[in-house]
């Protein structure tokens, strides 16, 4: 495979044609990948471009035989094609245009009617088949039909495409592709995938409800295939001939009656009228015991089963009404298990398409047939918690506590469903101190699944209940257990981020930082080792970070908001100590958090607020000495507390262009040395000069700088506009020079008034 991409790659520079054709004559390894597979054929096809096939009829080459070089590469080819067709099925056109140049060859230089052109034939009218069907082309179907041969070598590989494109087929092409394979080898006298097929065709009658052609396909096998096929239901191996051929009814042949019943559609009106009549119009045997169900139960059950399953109205009505005429069932007896099992199972299927109600009746009418021995008790308690669950999802939490109630008197055992439930009704029934009794029963370790049931009901007061029953995260130890408590803080901060944007006035801000508190500890109390638990902790604070936003809402609220920053800096050092790879996340963050703080002081000009702020700065700096991006706002905190030799020392570093006017926005917001001002506005000047922006751009600055000049010192004004102007030197032609000292001094003048 090497020597062919080396080739490849060298083609352009004129290798020798010979090595063309050695190359694409070599076999093909079984094991060779698509891409080693694709690089072959691409040989392959340049092969028998018109150039180098001609040299193969001329005999010009040196590979051998004409004829044998061109089978050759025929096999080549068609491995070649299958394994492309396998592999993508988007590349139909272009294989099948490879398909084509193979037939073109082979019919050019193989013998007709020899051995090796019939098989090729054969193959490739397989594979155009193939590629038909897959192009949606009903003319695969009739290329295939009239394919026949006494070769069981090519017959076989006729079956096996058939009984491919009938598996990638819809039910009406497969059972139409499944025929032609059952009428090909019964007409080629070949039988090896007989049973398959059938089978096959078998499933796809049931599925269509054509019961009785499924039937008569059975009976036409032999009974040693017949025997061998276990896929096939055993509804359709009992011979009978149609569903509605009458028969003298009798328990003998009561099985029948029944089968016949379920083969009807489920939902059929007729197939339940059918067994009710069988139950109206007949006596039968009633004797049931705990192992075998008498044959009138055999009809009470199989009507039961299909008014469960069917769209009929009244079903729970019908359902008595046939309990009703069949007489008393006793507990305990095979009968009553099965009409309990089934009835439960109905309840479930309702309570899972929220048939509420529905679910409700079909679990009391499965706790009828339960006895009062222990292991029945204990399935009555389920029961009744499954009612109660019901009554739940309706809101009726008094009834939902009842038979909750009901479920505990039954069994006493330790039950996290029955704890849940009582949680969840007392907590709407407004008893939230009865709420977190039995939410603390609840090992969050074990079935953390429950709390975090309880947090997906968007309900703010249900997550903070669930964080005050949590007393101690040091001892949540289960890898489910610890995502699934953030899962509730992340509810929780969602919910509140809601609360602020829709009622910002109404927000309880001690209960936000209540909850921020509880949120530290848990950053504090897990395994810090654990790197999942990091890169938790670091989403969970960016997300308490962007989403609350009660930051911006409560900067009035000094205490709180110092209590915020002290406790997300905490936060910020247990990310970079035990989360090393992602420290440009913190950065990001400790940034904003700098930037908060600043946006704070301004409110509160505080020294103790400032020395917090110029803690977090040298945290940064320590940790990030890369990050640049704050030293205006280090600026500013030098400039607030007075400290002004620092602050100089920071203007005279090079500064970031970017971060110039945000320095101009602090000497404007804060009271500063005129030289400061200056300073900056200088370097403003010299910045926009090299960035050579327009004049109106550089005016703005002039401006600005005559302003504080004029402010400061009036006579010396003019000297210093002048001093400045030279800085423009070579910048601007001399008309745009003179422009601009004018218009400063008309600007200057009107300053100095």
């Amino acid at each position: 495979m090497e020597a062919f991409r080396d080739f490849r790659n060298n083609f352009s520079d004129g290798l020798d044609e010979q090595q063309v054709l050695e190359l694409s004559l070599m076999p093909v390894p079984e094991s060779a990948t698509v891409e080693q597979r694709e690089l072959a054929t691409w040989f392959w096809h340049t092969a028998i471009q018109s150039k180098f096939k001609s040299k193969l009829l001329e005999k010009e080459c040196n590979v051998g035989n004409t004829e044998k070089s061109v089978i050759v590469l025929l096999d080549v080819g068609l491995k070649t094609v299958h394994c492309l067709l396998e592999a993508d099925d988007s590349r139909v056109e272009e294989i099948m245009a490879l398909v084509n140049q193979q037939q073109e060859m082979h019919h050019d230089i193989i013998p007709k009617n020899s051995p090796k052109f019939i098989k090729y034939s054969y193959f490739l009218q397989l594979l155009k088949a193939r590629l038909l069907w897959k192009q949606g082309n009903s003319k695969a179907f009739f290329l295939l039909q009239n394919m026949t041969s006494d070769n069981h070598e090519l017959v076989r590989e006729l079956i096996i495409t058939i009984l491919n494109l009938a598996k990638d087929s819809q039910t009406e092409d497969k059972s139409k592709w499944l025929q032609l394979g059952l009428k090909i080898m019964e007409s080629c006298g070949y039988d090896e995938f007989k049973r398959v097929f059938v089978t096959e065709l078998v499933h796809v009658k049931t599925e269509a409800k054509e019961f009785i052609s499924a039937q008569q396909l059975l009976n036409g096998l032999d009974q040693v295939i017949y025997n061998s096929i276990d896929r096939i239901p055993k509804i359709l191996k009992w011979k009978f001939t149609s569903m509605t051929e009458k028969y003298e009814f009798n328990e003998a042949n009561l099985p029948w009656y029944m089968s016949a019943a379920n083969l009807l559609p489920s939902n059929s009106v007729s197939a339940i009228e059918y067994l009710e009549n069988i139950q109206t119009d007949y006596s039968f045997n009633l004797t049931e015991t705990p192992d075998k169900i008498s044959h009138k139960g055999q009809v009470l059950l199989s009507t039961c089963y299909l008014i469960t399953k069917s769209a009929v109205t009244n079903r729970i009505e019908r359902i008595n009404t046939q309990i009703s005429k069949y007489g008393n069932i006793d507990v305990g007896t095979k009968l009553a298990s099965s009409l309990m099992d089934l009835f439960w199972s109905a309840g479930d299927d309702s309570f899972t398409q929220t048939a509420y109600e529905i679910a409700i009746e079909y679990y009391n009418l499965a706790i009828l047939f339960l006895s009062l021995n222990l292991a029945d008790s204990r399935l009555k308690a389920l029961l009744y918690q499954k009612i109660a669950n019901s009554y739940v999802e309706l809101k009726d939490y008094n009834q939902s506590l009842i038979h909750v109630q009901k479920a505990v008197g039954l069994d006493s055992r330790e039950s996290p469903l029955n704890d849940y439930l009582l949680f969840l009704v007392y907590f709407n029934l407004n008893q939230y101190e009865q709420a977190i009794i039995h939410l603390k029963q609840i090992s969050f370790n074990d079935r953390s699944d429950m709390w975090i049931s309880a947090a997906e009901n968007d309900n703010k007061e249900i997550l903070l209940l669930i964080l005050k029953a949590i007393t101690n995260y040091s001892s949540i130890v289960d890898p489910k257990a610890v995502s699934n408590l953030f899962i509730v803080y992340r509810s929780l901060i969602v919910l509140s981020s809601e609360e602020l944007r829709s009622n910002p006035s109404d927000v309880n801000f001690n209960e936000q930082l209540q909850t921020l508190n509880r949120l530290y500890q848990l950053c504090s109390d897990l395994d810090q080792s654990d790197p999942s638990n990091c890169a938790e902790i670091e989403w969970l604070f960016r997300t308490t970070w962007n989403e609350s936003g009660f930051v911006h809402q409560c900067l009035a609220l000094v205490d709180l908001q110092v209590h915020y920053f002290a406790l997300t800096f905490k936060i910020l050092q247990l990310i970079k100590e035990k989360s090393p790879l992602h420290v440009a996340s913190i950065q990001t963050i400790l940034v904003l958090l700098i930037s908060t703080a600043t946006q704070l002081i301004q409110k509160n000009n505080s020294v103790e607020h400032i020395d917090k702020a110029f803690e977090y700065i040298e945290y940064l700096s320590t940790n990030f000495p890369s990050n640049k991006n704050i030293k205006w706002l280090e600026f500013e905190l030098h400039c607030r507390k007075r400290d002004w030799k620092p602050a100089r020392d920071i203007l005279n570093e090079p500064l970031p262009f970017g971060q110039l006017e945000k320095f101009h926005s602090v000497c404007e917001s804060v009271e500063c040395p005129w030289e400061y001002k200056q300073l900056i506005y200088s370097k403003i000047i010299d910045s926009l000069a090299v960035e050579n922006v327009g004049i109106e751009g550089l005016f703005k600055w002039y401006k600005e700088l005559v302003r504080v000049l004029i402010a400061k010192n009036k006579s010396v004004c003019y000297e210093k506009a002048t001093e400045l102007l030279s800085l423009l030197n070579g910048t601007f032609e001399s008309k745009d020079l003179l422009w601009i000292t004018i218009k400063l001094w008309n600007y200057a003048t009107d300053l100095w008034g």
